[in-house]
């Protein structure tokens, strides 16, 4: 069984993704359970991201169809969370910079990350 995406990043990506024409699939294992975490920190990255994934493929091109895929897994003790598009990339100027503090690349679009926040596994019952 997969988890759903909490219902505070579902109402912002599917609202974005669904006027740039961006399906997304989502797999999040339910067995994952909860995690503590700090959420502010949490919501922001998580949201920056998959903002920044769905301006990854706009403008649109003719004929792709365009997807962002939403993952995480436990590793050791940790959970991977991955975003990932195929929109248009990142150029090599782009890549260079990505971890500066403020930088943005508005206009060069693309982007695929993986985040990784140190966790304790709380419960085996996964939030919904």
């Amino acid at each position: 069984m997969r988890r759903k995406l909490p219902a505070r990043y579902r109402s912002l990506i599917v609202t974005k993704a669904a006027a740039a024409n961006v399906s997304y699939n989502i797999d999040i294992p339910e067995e994952l359970g909860n995690i503590e975490i700090d959420t502010s920190s949490m919501s922001a990255a998580l949201v920056n991201f998959l903002e920044n994934a769905v301006d990854a493929c706009e403008p649109p091109l003719p004929d792709k169809e365009y997807s962002i895929n939403i993952s995480a897994r436990e590793v050791a003790d940790q959970i991977e969370i991955k975003i990932s598009d195929n929109g248009s990339g990142m150029d090599q100027e782009t890549r260079e910079k990505i971890f500066t503090l403020f930088f943005s690349s508005k206009g060069k679009r693309g982007l695929e990350s993986v985040c990784s926040f140190p966790t304790r596994q709380l419960s085996s019952t996964a939030a919904k």
